[in-house]
């Protein structure tokens, strides 16, 4: 099904918890903002996108790609079907991006970059979440 290899999801766990953790990474990247940690910010609002769009697709299909890749997940979820908000192109950009340098290379990113990437991924999990109910 999926162009990218897939992770069957744990239904004896049930599929909640990919959701879970999307709203723990979303209250962290709000955590990491409020205590000047930008980079982190950032990081925790990938994560959170992520975990997201993983829990939609399992939640649509019973599994997801092992990927990283908000792009990726994005494309995989309209490959089946799945119409998701526009994410815009800056903010996914900044988003890949920092998945790797907030953690891995001397990036900073700014506290106004921080607080549009936040808000941002505020409003698209809200959105997503609107989705939700039509899976």
């Amino acid at each position: 099904m999926f162009k990218v290899k897939y992770f069957q999801a744990p239904t004896s766990f049930g599929l909640e918890f990919l959701k879970k953790r999307a709203s723990e990474m979303l209250t962290l990247a709000g955590k990491a903002f409020e205590l000047g940690m930008y980079n982190l910010t950032l990081f925790n609002c990938e994560q959170a996108i992520q975990f997201y769009l993983k829990y939609l697709l399992a939640k649509r299909v019973g599994e997801y790609p092992k990927t990283h890749s908000i792009e990726v997940l994005l494309s995989e979820l309209r490959e089946i079907g799945v119409e998701s908000p526009a994410l815009p192109t800056m903010v996914l950009d900044l988003l890949e991006e920092a998945y790797i340098t907030s953690r891995y290379l001397p990036k900073d990113y700014s506290k106004e970059t921080a607080a549009t990437i936040l808000r941002s991924t505020e409003d698209y999990i809200r959105r997503l979440s609107e989705i939700e109910r039509s899976i």
